[in-house]
Formats: C-alpha cells, sequence, structure tokens
C-alpha cells in the first residue's frame, strides 16, 4: 500500500472516530433526558446525520484504500448536512431569546437563502438525469 492509500485509510478511520463523539454526546443527551425543546431536539438530529455521514465518508475512505471500486454518491450528503448545520445555527440565533428584538438584516437573510440553495443543490445532485453511456 502506497503512502496515499496509507494517507486515505487513516483519514477514514479519523472520520469514524470522529463521528463517535456525537452518538457518546447523543447518548448521554437522551439518558439524562435533557431534551428542553424544539431547537434542542432539530440539533439533536444535525448531529445524529453529521455521524452518519462520517461513518459513510469513512467507510467510502477505507474501502478506496483498499481498492475496491466505489460507487459515486447519489446525493450530495456533505453539502446538504452542512448547508442544514448552518442554517439551523443561525435560525437558533433568531430564535434566541438575546436577540428576539432584532429582526433578520439583509446579511442574516442572505445567508440562510445560500445555505438553503447548498441543501437543494446537495438534493439535486442526487436527482438530477444521469447521463447514459451507451455500451
Amino acid at each position: 500500500m502506497d503512502i496515499r492509500h496509507r494517507g486515505i485509510q487513516v483519514l477514514g478511520w479519523l472520520a469514524i472516530i470522529a463521528a463517535c463523539l456525537p452518538v457518546y454526546w447523543l447518548i448521554r443527551r437522551f439518558t439524562v433526558g435533557q431534551i428542553t425543546d424544539v431547537w434542542r431536539l432539530s440539533y439533536y438530529v444535525l448531529l445524529a446525520a453529521l455521524a452518519v455521514y462520517l461513518v459513510y465518508v469513512g467507510r467510502r475512505g477505507l474501502a478506496f484504500a483498499k481498492g475496491q471500486p466505489q460507487q459515486k454518491a447519489r446525493f450530495g450528503w456533505g453539502q446538504m448536512v452542512v448547508g442544514a448545520t448552518l442554517l439551523w445555527s443561525r435560525l437558533e440565533r433568531v430564535h434566541s431569546r438575546k436577540t428576539m428584538d432584532h429582526p433578520l438584516d439583509p446579511v442574516g437573510l442572505t445567508l440562510i437563502a445560500l445555505y438553503i440553495l447548498l441543501i437543494l443543490w446537495g438534493i439535486w445532485i442526487g436527482v438530477r438525469p444521469q447521463e447514459r453511456r451507451s455500451a
């Protein structure tokens, strides 16, 4: 195994190990029962999605390092998870009690629109018409 494949293998394992952190945190939160509102629950869902995505990326990296053929990702999961996380953080700031008195400024609205476009771009990757190759 050359240095490139070994590096990808190490990064794959690191992604899988990194996925354990949000899972551990979620298990701790659910056993203690600290779900206080819908915003917290949505945050937990995003953490679970992040953990699933990290496992997915790590598994793909390990398979690539072993020389197994990789199927192209159907959806842009990375774009969707990052866009949803950024959108949630922006909306949570607006929803928080400290900034309730201030309406969204144009920059905030622009960022929300960009995050939604990032999510839609990830979805478009999966539903767009695939080019067909003739045999």
